[in-house]
């Protein structure tokens, strides 16, 4: 299966599986696949009492949900509409990307609702007197109904390998894109142009209907993890620095770092959603030297404690479409305009 960066294939490194247990692979991504649309044959979807729109993805992580949801979330608002952002959390986590959410949209009193039942989050939602409901990470889920359906693909690995999970990081098939008016693609500005525009066309073979457009994840900030310093982007360039995350996308932090002329020394990644990362930033600290240590803000959350926080900084990036904004408005608009 053919991704954005060239002709050959995907990375073999998206599988999930270690490399011991690969041989299993077909078999479990066959379970995968099996329980995937069982599950889909037994729901039924529910109408949604809000207006609903939803932000997605067909891999396992990292293709930026989470900037995106601040982005739509904030958009919608200045449109006039009273937003509340529903999210599942994973596994009893998620937590950290609640907080991060709630955090960058506190000045426009935008809820954020964690809980699987989306249903009864929308009901919520409606009885706190919100008028539009955006479900995060919400395209596999198939009880509640939505309006509009925004799929992210990651332009560095657009098909998680080219197998459904756990052999690749697919969570459906690319034929799935078929059910999305919107699809964005994330850090487009990490690809060669030619490239971009092959995943493009083949976007558009599988989603004929959707708008089509292109994003990139901005660097727009940097700070002490005690907020009591901020410094410029600029001061990144040449300077030696850590950097330490755990989160779905860990190369395109990387990568992001090191546009900005980052002297990368050292790399911890740690699960994404790992609760514990605390406790590996502060052993890491000890023997890390003086050089600061970069986080993401979805890390941030979870390290407030740190004793050493002075030496924690803090990239903060925002989520920026370069190419059909005002086609994704147009189409969003014209999608709660039905209501």
């Amino acid at each position: 299966m053919a991704d954005a960066r060239g002709s050959a294939g995907e990375d073999p490194s998206s599988s999930l599986l270690p490399p011991l247990l690969r041989w299993a692979g077909p078999v479990l991504a066959c379970g995968y696949g099996l329980g995937g649309r069982l599950h889909r044959a037994i729901t039924t979807p529910q109408p949604s009492p809000l207006p609903t729109i939803c932000i997605g993805n067909i891999t396992v992580g990292g293709t930026g949900k989470t900037p995106a949801t601040k982005y739509f979330a904030r958009e919608l608002s200045k449109r006039g509409r009273k937003v509340a952002v529903l999210m599942r959390g994973y596994k009893g986590q998620g937590r950290d990307e609640a907080i991060e959410v709630t955090a960058a949209l506190k000045d426009l009193n935008v809820p954020v609702l964690l809980g699987g039942d989306r249903l009864a989050s929308a009901q919520k939602a409606r009885e706190q007197g919100r008028d539009l409901a955006l479900l995060d990470d919400g395209f596999q889920h198939w009880r509640l109904k939505r309006d509009l359906d925004i799929v992210l693909i990651d332009a560095t690995n657009p098909f998680g390998g080219g197998h459904l999970a756990p052999w690749g990081r697919l969570r459906e098939s690319p034929e799935a894109l078929g059910r999305a008016g919107v699809v964005i693609i994330t850090r487009s500005d990490m690809v060669e142009a030619d490239n971009l525009s092959t995943l493009e066309k083949r976007i558009s073979a599988y989603a004929p209907q959707a708008v089509i457009a292109r994003a990139r994840h901005r660097p727009a900030g940097l700070r002490s993890l005690d907020f009591k310093q901020t410094f410029p982007l600029e001061k990144l360039h040449g300077m030696p620095i850590n950097m330490l995350c755990g989160i779905g996308h860990p190369e395109g932090f990387r990568r992001t770092l090191a546009q900005l002329g980052a002297d990368i020394k050292r790399t911890v990644i740690c699960d994404d959603h790992d609760n514990s990362i605390d406790e590996t930033l502060e052993s890491f600290l000890q023997e890390a030297g003086p050089r600061p240590t970069i986080v993401t803000e979805k890390d941030a959350v979870k390290l407030e404690a740190i004793s050493k926080a002075e030496r924690v900084w803090v990239l903060k990036i925002e989520f920026e479409m370069t190419r059909g904004e005002d086609k994704v408005w147009e189409k969003i608009m014209k999608s709660l305009a039905v209501q």
